[in-house]
């Protein structure tokens, strides 16, 4: 188990804190169906949001369909209350989420 993974305990949730107890990253094997998984490290102390938006701040990001199943995400572009954990080539996150929707 990483020794940082004892400072950041109470403020990750249970599975995360699992999977960090197991190991500390894949060093950019890319486990999660191509998604490279951060070291712990940078999974606590990287800024991955600058401000929360709505999806309806872009016209673009507005047609975007609805998670599945409805209400289980937020309609943010970004939000404080992600905590991303592995990322794509193209700038794509896996992310825990702190904050769902009403039925999340």
């Amino acid at each position: 188990m990483p020794a940082l993974l004892d400072e950041f305990q109470s403020e990750l949730p249970p599975d995360l804190v699992a999977l960090y107890g197991e190991a500390d990253g894949d060093e950019e094997t890319g486990l999660f169906r191509g998604h490279l998984w951060f070291d712990l490290e940078s999974t606590t102390t990287h800024v991955h949001h600058e401000r929360e938006l709505t999806w309806t701040d872009d016209p673009l990001w507005a047609m975007t369909g609805e998670a599945e199943p409805p209400g289980t995400v937020r309609r943010w572009l970004s939000s404080p209350n992600w905590i991303p954990f592995a990322t794509s080539t193209g700038g794509d996150y896996l992310a825990v989420d702190m904050d769902p929707g009403p039925a999340g």
